[in-house]
């Protein structure tokens, strides 16, 4: 569609969650010097939906001792997988399917140590990040893709690593609140 039919919303903005972050299982015994580490650097839905209603792509910047550091994924999952044997900081850009709207860029710590011993290490080191994107006034056609009720689906079966992800939602933030008003005395 040509830009100068499209039309922007008008006093309306929409607000999509992300979780980004990273996964690392020590390798152990089957590990070498180089490599004592497989990890996953993602970007997901906050409860395992798919993200692709409004994501074109996601570019991820590895440190440059990878042999490609730079990775596009342009469908889900958006993410990448390696070994090695380091923590570094990553860059991850999102861009979206309405070209016009500009990237976001987030950096991340792919993290594979949480102070035990790798040797030791039966769980794998979770490290992710909740975010939202704000899109202000979008164009109409992008605004409607951003709101239809068949936008955020989760994908069948979950994710391989589902079980390892931290759960994103507002009912245990609700609980706790209402645990706590009960203690605290009317005004």
């Amino acid at each position: 569609m040509d830009e100068t039919t499209r039309k922007r919303t008008t006093k309306k903005a929409v607000c999509c969650p992300v979780v980004y972050g990273s996964i690392a299982f020590a390798l152990g015994k089957k590990g070498d010097e180089f490599a004592t580490h497989k990890w996953t650097l993602f970007v997901r839905g906050p409860s395992g939906e798919e993200l692709s209603y409004f994501l074109a792509k996601v570019v991820f910047k590895l440190h440059p001792s990878f042999s490609q550091p730079i990775r596009e994924v342009t469908e889900p999952p958006f993410e990448v997988s390696e070994k090695g044997w380091g923590e570094f900081e990553a860059a991850i850009r999102l861009h979206f399917k309405d070209p016009t709207e500009r990237p976001v860029e987030v950096s991340h710590v792919v993290k594979l140590y949480d102070g035990v011993s790798p040797q030791l290490a039966t769980r794998p080191v979770v490290s992710e990040v909740y975010d939202e994107v704000v899109f202000t006034e979008p164009y109409e056609d992008f605004y409607d893709a951003l709101t239809s009720k068949k936008t955020a689906t989760s994908p069948k079966g979950g994710h391989p690593l589902g079980e390892h992800f931290g759960r994103f939602d507002d009912a245990k933030d609700v609980e706790i609140m209402l645990k706590v008003s009960e203690y605290v005395p009317p005004a």
